[in-house]
Order: structure tokens, then sequence, then C-alpha cells
């Protein structure tokens, strides 16, 4: 009899998109597969729970069903404070699913945490080959802006930057300006231009035109706990694809350290060499097998199927 999973809530995240639905796809082939939202839980042998924690009712719904809850946060927590509010629920996930190990050291006195990275969805094709010449591409959400903003004022770069983010979403610029005041960066918002910086709209469509045409590719993390705790998603995205990537000291360049593949700050010379892109395509050729969806959704089937076989040995000695 095939296994009964359920995945949800349902939500317009794009983290649902693609930790979710395009997991569903690949889990419908092996298991009875069902998609849940903000209601009633359904009676499943799994339940896999994106981003978005059940309330208490919920929570006991689930259990009273039998079904294991495997939580899976993304970027959801705010800070060790936010973790704390969330004990109860945590302390009854069966198993917490991260895409940050960083988050291992504050998740595991809950409950068993495993790695499950997201699948690169955004990864080109094939690598890019090396360019001479170029700009350095920053992609992400505009609230997070403020932090290139304040790292390019302090530390001028020798390479054009260009910008591609979530420029029309109103609440989230009036996040970035508030921010970029605490920093005491410049905000300069034109037509097409953030402090004088080309900046596009982010679409996929653009986000591969634009990764192909450019050199590099960079990243600045700000010092909070979100900040700090995000996933390695976007590195691998941009290394896998090709793009040599620089970024400051944070948890995500000591993980690609372990890949073999010391990531340099933007204010290195080393970033832009031709040498350091024969060492991004080294590691993308080792890292892109394992960022498939196929082989992102196997490793979901193993902790569901082995899951499940130690419900059923703990019953049969109960």
């Amino acid at each position: 009899m095939s296994l009964r999973v359920a995945l949800g809530p349902r939500s317009p995240y794009v983290s649902w998109q693609w930790v979710g639905e395009d997991i569903v796809g690949e889990l419908s082939k092996h298991f009875d597969v069902t998609i849940f939202g903000d209601g009633e839980v359904p009676a499943v042998d799994a339940l896999i729970v994106i981003k978005q924690i059940l309330s208490p009712r919920q929570m006991a719904a689930a259990k009273a069903n039998g079904s294991r809850v495997f939580y899976v946060p993304v970027d959801y927590f705010r800070g060790v404070w936010h973790i704390r509010q969330r004990a109860r629920f945590l302390k009854a996930c069966d198993l917490i699913l991260l895409h940050a190990p960083a988050l291992a050291a504050y998740l595991k006195q809950y409950a068993p945490v495993r790695f499950v990275d997201h699948h690169g969805k955004f990864s080109l094709p094939t690598p890019a080959e090396y360019k001479e010449t170029g700009y350095a591409l920053w992609i992400g959400a505009i609230e997070n802006l403020p932090y290139l903003l304040c790292y390019l004022r302090d530390k001028p770069l020798p390479i054009e930057v260009k910008v591609l983010t979530n420029s029309d979403d109103p609440p989230a610029r009036e996040t970035a300006v508030r921010r970029a005041r605490e920093l005491g960066a410049e905000f300069r918002l034109g037509p097409g231009t953030i402090n004088g910086m080309e900046m596009q709209r982010w679409s996929p469509q653009l986000q591969s035109q634009m990764m192909y045409e450019a050199k590099a590719a960079i990243d600045i993390k700000g010092p909070g706990f979100n900040q700090i705790m995000k996933p390695p998603t976007k590195a691998q995205k941009y290394v896998c694809s090709g793009l040599p990537l620089a970024m400051n000291a944070c948890p995500i360049t000591q993980y690609l350290n372990t890949l073999g593949l010391p990531v340099p700050e933007p204010t290195d010379g080393r970033w832009l060499t031709r040498a350091y892109h024969g060492e991004v395509c080294g590691v993308a050729q080792r890292l892109r097998p394992s960022l498939t969806l196929e082989s992102v959704a196997a490793t979901y089937k193993t902790l569901v199927e082995q899951s499940a076989r130690q419900h059923a040995a703990f019953a049969a000695t109960g």
C-alpha cells in the first residue's frame, strides 16, 4: 500500500512553489500525495510542513491521525527568541529538514534534524564561460539591498555592479528605505537605477539572461540572525552556473569552503581571475548532480520511508 503524504500549507511564497509544489510532482511518483491549505490537516502517514508552522489545534489533529510531522523552516526564523516562541511546535515534530546547516545548532534540541537542499531551479543549464570583461550581478529581495549598498559605500569595487530585484513591491521598497537609513547607507532610486547602478525588475527570464551576460556574481549578507542563517541556495545557484562568486565571510562561505571552494571577498582581486572561474566550474561539476529536482526529491522520499519503517518497528514492539 502506498504511503500517504501531504505537503503544505499552500501559500503565495516563492518558497512554497520551490520547496512545495516542485517536490509534490516528484513525490507523487512514489506516494499518494495531497496538498493542504491553512485549514484542516489531512489524515496521512507523513505531513511535510513548509515554512509556516501548524497551529496547536492542527498539530493535535495531525498527532491524533497518527501522522509523522516533518518541518521545513526555509528562512522562517527571525532570531533565537523566535525559535523559543515556537518551541512547542518544534518539539512535536518528528523531524526538522534544514536547508541552512548553521540552524542545526539552534534546532537540534527540539527534534532530530536532517539536511535537504533546495533543488537548483534557477541555475543555468550549463555553466557560463569565463569573460574577460563585464559586470558583477547582485540578485535578491530589495529589502536586503541596503547591505550591498553599505558594503559598496565603504569598499568601492573596480567592476560595475548591476542589480536584479523585486523593485515593483512597494512594501518591500519601504522596508529597504528604512533599513538603509538604519545602516547609514544612501538609497537613491532613479528610473531603472539605485545609487546610479543599473537596476532591473526580477523575472526568471531576465535572471537567466543576466546570469549568462555577467562576468561575476556578488552577495553580501547582513549581521542579523535571519541573514546569517540563510540557506546557501543563492550561492549554489551562482556556483552551479559557473559565475565566480564573491561574498563577505559568513556561514555560507564556510559551507562552500567545505566543498573545496574558498570564496573571496569582493575586494580580493582573485574574484575576477580566470583561475578562480576554473575553481568554481570544478565545484559546479561535482555539485550539480546533487541539486537536481530528482536528487533532492529522492532525499525527501528516503526520509519519509525511513520514518515509516521506524514507526512500524516501534508499533510492532509496543
